[in-house]
């Protein structure tokens, strides 16, 4: 609160800002760094699986004449099956949920980037109720599978998820958090390249045994963070490479007139913006508390909250909770988030635990002061 209010009267200068736009160009997706590591990281397993395959044909068959060696393609990455048509490799992503959170945005924003001309991507999700970017993938033209049952995981989304292999031909699983990690590992045939978006110690810890326990199938892994990456040391299985996440920020002046006309913000009156989906670890309870410390500073301050309930009546617990501070707003899930972002005077972040939030990013991209906490 006391940083905040620092900001806000300071007249929201940021000496260093500059610096953080040098900082931070790796991580928006304006810069094809990342989508060019996860292409090399792709083929170069490609050349790895092969690889194996020839040893082990080669111990099979000690004591067997040899046969010559033979050329190189420049397309000999790809899998022998594809080999005779040179058909593309296809790449099925899959993840927990295509709800509007951080991990499933950088799925769909990264659509833009990949690499179609080289591979087919398939996207499936396991929950069918967090479905809100389905229609930004399809629109795209990205088939989308729909793992679950009316309830979630059940037996029988790890049978469709290996009869959705087989039908898509998948040459290799590209699975985001622990949950669907753990399916693709346990029944898919191909590689799977796992990607880790929070520190390990985050999660409960039925997850994290389970996650454990399989991990060595992974072929590769990859960590949003070098935090992240620490955090997964000392399991059994391939070392994690950092990737870091990207962002792609685009906001015009119309979007940001709406949001200050909605809240109904009398002209300079400071907008605070969180955006964090409804979790333990968000530190929801935090921002109330210390909007009611900003709030005695500057009561003319503005604090809306952004995010999605895990269970039903977190928001109404929350706001019954932030009833005797009327500067604080929870506005639910919003797919026009950015939009909060670009408009607000400072954007907090009052985590207890983070991997790399895209909110932080996304703020930074578009030049607005943020004050957070040091995790």
């Amino acid at each position: 609160a006391v940083c905040v209010a620092r900001v806000i009267d300071s007249g929201l200068l940021c000496a260093k800002l500059e610096q953080l736009h040098v900082i931070c160009s790796f991580f928006f997706f304006n810069d094809t760094a990342t989508t060019e590591i996860y292409t090399l990281s792709y083929t170069t397993l490609f050349r790895s699986r092969r690889r194996c395959r020839r040893r082990r044909s080669q111990r099979c068959s000690v004591g067997k004449p040899r046969r010559p060696s033979r050329q190189v393609s420049a397309n000999s990455w790809m899998p022998s099956k594809r080999k005779d048509d040179m058909a593309r490799a296809t790449i099925l992503v899959l993840i927990k949920g295509l709800g509007i959170g951080g991990a499933e945005k950088l799925i769909s924003e990264a659509v833009a980037f990949w690499d179609r001309g080289r591979f087919d991507y398939h996207v499936a999700y396991v929950l069918p109720w967090k479905d809100q970017l389905v229609g930004d993938l399809t629109d795209r033209g990205i088939e989308v599978t729909c793992l679950g049952g009316r309830r979630g995981t059940n037996p029988g989304t790890l049978l469709r998820l290996r009869r959705l292999i087989a039908r898509i031909n998948a040459d290799l699983v590209h699975t985001h958090l622990p949950a669907t990690g753990m399916l693709a590992r346990l029944v898919s045939p191909v590689p799977v390249v796992y990607t880790e978006h929070n520190l390990a110690s985050s999660y409960r810890t039925p997850v994290r045994i389970l996650n454990r326990l399989t991990y060595g199938r992974n072929a590769a892994v990859t960590a949003v963070s070098a935090a992240v990456a620490a955090s997964l040391a000392g399991y059994p299985g391939p070392d994690a490479m950092v990737v870091p996440n990207g962002v792609s920020v685009a906001v015009d002046e119309q979007a940001t007139t709406a949001v200050r006309t909605e809240l109904g913000i009398v002209e300079n009156a400071p907008l605070v913006v969180h955006v964090g989906n409804i979790r333990p670890h968000k530190g929801h309870e935090i921002l109330v508390e210390a909007t009611r410390i900003l709030a005695s500073k500057r009561p003319d301050v503005m604090v809306v909250s952004i995010g999605g309930e895990k269970h039903p009546g977190d928001l109404k617990r929350l706001r019954q909770l932030a009833n005797d501070v009327p500067q604080v707003r929870f506005l639910g899930r919003r797919a026009d988030a950015l939009a909060f972002i670009a408009t607000a005077d400072v954007v907090v972040n009052p985590s207890t635990v983070e991997g790399l939030p895209v909110t932080i990013l996304e703020a930074m991209a578009l030049g607005t002061p943020i004050v957070a906490t040091a995790v």
